[in-house]
Parts: structure tokens; C-alpha cells; sequence
């Protein structure tokens, strides 16, 4: 991104309880956001999943896929094909057994650029 202004577009969605339609809804919604001219596109938070009640039952860990799972890697393809930048969020679940994060990623074309981990979810 160069200095100055950019066009940012957040976006929203309504995750139903299929991930590849979640996945096929934000990647027509980044597409649309860079056909118009963003340069900067947001994600909803855990875009890919139903968002998460006051309390996670245990079917809720059904979720969690690893930082480069189905739902970064759509992130990843899509900015890189507008050579874009978009931020992703996912309920993210670690190498480690039993540890697992809300993470937000922030992709840069094809180049995860940052990860921020929250040790709890919304």
C-alpha cells in the first residue's frame, strides 16, 4: 500500500452452519470490495464460522481449523489475486492439543504479515 489515503471496505456477512458457503460469501464479497477499488478489505470477526454464543459448547470446537486451514487459505488466494490486502479472523486451533485462539491475520497478498492471538473467544 502506498502512503496516504486507501480505500478501505469492511465487510459483512450472516455465517450459516456450512463453511464452504461461508468461504463462498466472503470471497464474492473481497471480490466485489476489489473490483470497486479497495485496497484494504475486513473480514468479520471468525468470518467462516456461526459466531459463538456467550459460552462455546463442545460441537463449537468443530470450528477450529490451523492458521493456514480452508479459511486463510481463501484469504491468502483472493488478496492475491487483486494484490490486496485483507484482514481475516478465525477460530484458530493450535499444534498445541487443547490450546486454540480467535485470531486475527492480516495478509498482504499472498504474505501473512501478522497474526494476533486472543486466548479467549468473543
Amino acid at each position: 500500500m502506498s502512503s496516504g489515503s486507501i480505500r478501505l471496505a469492511v465487510v459483512q456477512t450472516r455465517s450459516a452452519d456450512d463453511r464452504s458457503e461461508n468461504l463462498a460469501s466472503a470471497a464474492a464479497s473481497i471480490d466485489e470490495a476489489a473490483d470497486a477499488g479497495a485496497q484494504l478489505v475486513m473480514l468479520p470477526e471468525i468470518f467462516s464460522a456461526p459466531f459463538v454464543g456467550e459460552s462455546a459448547d463442545d460441537d463449537y470446537f468443530r470450528w477450529a481449523e490451523p492458521i493456514d486451514g480452508p479459511s486463510n487459505a481463501m484469504v491468502r488466494e483472493r488478496a492475491a489475486a487483486h494484490g490486496i490486502t485483507v484482514m481475516s479472523s478465525i477460530f484458530e486451533e493450535t499444534a498445541v492439543p487443547g490450546v486454540y485462539h480467535n485470531t486475527a491475520c492480516v495478509f498482504e497478498g499472498d504474505r501473512l504479515v501478522c497474526a494476533y492471538r486472543k486466548s479467549h473467544l468473543p
